[in-house]
């Protein structure tokens, strides 16, 4: 008896140390950890001769190892980390207090060491996931009274087992001292100002980091896509820039959210591009926050936890453009080939008719029983074929399902074939329906990411002028340019650039109520899908021929809006002709008495339209009307 009082005390003291030891975790991160792996090393040691079990020493080995892990890596602070650690610690001490009385006892126990538990999956993947710590410059601006010892020192002591840091005074008024604490540390922006509310933390950015993302932009792509560097040079070069992009431009997204709103946060692990003091306000409770690409930006969307559609998500901000190349999925379909990050799938699986449940006229699979996947037998986009509009599959059909997440919901693709594609995802120009991305491969062929549902949120798209890389100098005159029969006398300043003609893809959507032929063009990472002569004639038919007379390619672009227009002809002029010239576009009123815009641009033929900086977003609203008004 005596015996299992001295474990029991013994234990006791394990409990209380590990408790601290967590606890501290979150006001000390890398004190907390040390402490922590001290006490479980300890609890290791006592533990051995007294409990004979493998699978609790495997497990508190594991434990061990994770807290190893997260050190090595800069022993930065998780909530979900200390969540986790907190759980599986518990478990432990359960287990061995359970143990040191009955083993019966302890047989009942051991549930709580199962690799079931989603605490020791979750556990073992801290290990497998942690990765180089990022260490960033921050800046905490302080006033604070009392002499220099009792103020600067005490704060220096605190921050130092943070990483470096440094005071540098201001200025001393009214026997205050003013100054800023610099630090170097791996923690995030969010966790300082949560855990130093007396400062004013900013994030010390690089004068040149800008320029640098800039620099990344451009070459990131060319170096991708070279046929021209041995592929072990190109590999080398294209990992160090990775390396250097992700460290500079890139943060889990659950770092750039407020601190007390982590349980409101899903996929917070993703990597997402930043800004410096990105720090993004905090939101209701109701909603949840996860990351999106869209158009190949980032973006913060919210979602009512209660809406379970995908038009039940709205943009918070966007966060900027995703400048990394990522693996994808590819499925060949009965509508043609898409892609899809394989970040956001959730796994391929072969099925037959029995594993699909039907619900209110429509067919779901259950990949695992949390998850509930549509199954989605016509996609809302699709390939021309010849111009003929693809035979939906059969529900016996379906042999193998790619379950995609969007949006918090889960889809089930039937698909033909799947292969891995490394590709980059290209800056969408404009908004444009039924596509979230276009990827551009190796050898920069285009494969389109498909929205899964019709209703979609309106994205408010943060879209840089077009810049004229050609030349530096102001554009003074007019090009006179003939599009489709239709001349148009154009203000030089809206040519953002002149190329030989290029090639658009084409494709079907399937929305407002009929199937619409759309065209896209890519270019230097770029994707345009406002192109002039449209894809369609005013009566629905493929308008081909046309274009291919075209010689030349321009890009227009005002209060970024960006337009192609395929030139069969161009000059210029260093003043504006005499010729009449249309120069006002009632949207409205077109709109409604030529079907949209394609009724309206063929109304045009054999006349001459004057485009200029007055009246060019008109213009691009009465070909392409918004979709609540078309």
């Amino acid at each position: 008896m005596a015996q299992i009082d001295n474990e029991s005390t013994t234990l006791s003291r394990h409990v209380s140390a590990l408790e601290v030891a967590l606890h501290e975790y979150a006001l000390s991160p890398r004190e907390g950890l040390s402490h922590l792996q001290v006490s479980l090393a300890a609890f290791q040691t006592i533990t051995q001769s007294v409990i004979n079990h493998s699978v609790f020493h495997e497990q508190l080995t594991v434990c061990l190892n994770a807290v190893d892990a997260l050190l090595v890596s800069g022993a930065i602070y998780s909530k979900e980390h200390q969540l986790i650690l907190l759980e599986v610690t518990d478990a432990l001490l359960q287990f061995a207090i359970g143990f040191q009385f009955d083993e019966e006892r302890a047989s009942q126990l051991v549930a709580l060491l199962s690799m079931d538990r989603s605490c020791w999956r979750a556990l073992n993947s801290i290990t497998q996931n942690l990765s180089t710590p990022n260490y960033l410059t921050y800046e905490g601006s302080w006033v604070g009274g009392g002499s220099y010892h009792e103020g600067v020192e005490f704060y220096l002591k605190q921050l130092s087992v943070l990483g470096d840091v440094a005071f540098h005074l201001d200025s001393i008024q009214m026997s205050k001292l003013a100054g800023r604490f610099s630090l170097t540390s791996a923690q995030s922006l969010a966790w300082l100002r949560r855990r130093f509310p007396m400062f004013r933390w900013e994030l010390v950015a690089d004068t040149n980091d800008e320029s640098l993302r800039e620099l990344f932009e451009l070459i990131y792509l060319l170096f991708f896509q070279s046929n021209e560097m041995g592929k072990p040079s190109r590999h080398r070069l294209l990992d160090s820039m990775e390396h250097q992009v992700k460290s500079l431009f890139y943060r889990a997204f659950v770092a750039l959210l407020p601190a007390d709103s982590s349980d409101e946060i899903a996929d917070h692990k993703r990597l997402v591009p930043f800004l410096p003091d990105s720090l993004l306000p905090a939101f209701e409770r109701s909603l949840t926050a996860f990351p999106i690409r869209d158009g190949g930006r980032f973006y913060v969307a919210l979602q009512d936890r209660k809406q379970k559609t995908l038009a039940g998500f709205d943009y918070l901000t966007c966060l900027g453009r995703d400048i990394l190349p990522c693996f994808l999925y590819v499925i060949q379909t009965d509508f043609g080939p898409f892609a899809f990050d394989q970040a956001e799938c959730f796994g391929s699986y072969s099925v037959s008719a029995d594993d699909f449940q039907p619900l209110e006229q429509e067919w779901f699979f259950s990949p695992e029983p949390d998850i509930s996947a549509k199954l989605m037998l016509e996609l809302p986009l699709s390939s021309l074929n010849n111009g003929l509009i693809p035979i939906v599959p059969l529900l016996e059909g379906v042999k193998d399902v790619l379950v995609v997440q969007q949006g918090g919901k889960y889809f089930a693709l039937p698909y033909l074939a799947l292969t891995e594609v490394e590709a980059f995802c290209s800056l969408a120009r404009t908004k444009n329906e039924g596509v979230k991305n276009t990827w551009l491969s190796l050898s920069n062929g285009s494969i389109l990411e498909p929205w899964l549902e019709f209703c979609l949120p309106s994205a408010q798209y943060f879209v840089s002028p077009v810049k004229n890389k050609s030349t530096t100098f102001s554009k003074n005159g007019y090009y006179l340019a003939e599009v489709d029969g239709v001349s148009f006398v154009i203000e030089a300043s809206l040519i953002a650039e002149l190329l030989p003609y290029q090639c658009s893809c084409h494709y079907l959507y399937t929305g407002r109520g009929g199937i619409h032929y759309h065209q896209f063009i890519t270019y230097e990472g770029q994707s345009f899908f406002q192109i002039l002569p449209l894809a369609s004639d005013g009566n629905g038919s493929q308008n081909y021929k046309t274009v291919e007379k075209s010689k030349f390619s321009a890009v227009l672009e005002w209060m970024g809006e960006s337009v192609i227009l395929h030139l069969t002809s161009c000059d210029w002029s260093d003043s504006l002709p005499q010729a009449e010239c249309l120069k006002e576009f009632d949207v409205a009123k077109e709109i409604a008495s030529h079907e949209g815009g394609m009724g309206y641009f063929t109304s045009w033929r054999g006349k001459s339209v004057l485009l200029n900086n007055e009246n060019y977003l008109s213009f691009v609203r009465a070909i392409w009307p918004p979709a609540s008004l078309a």
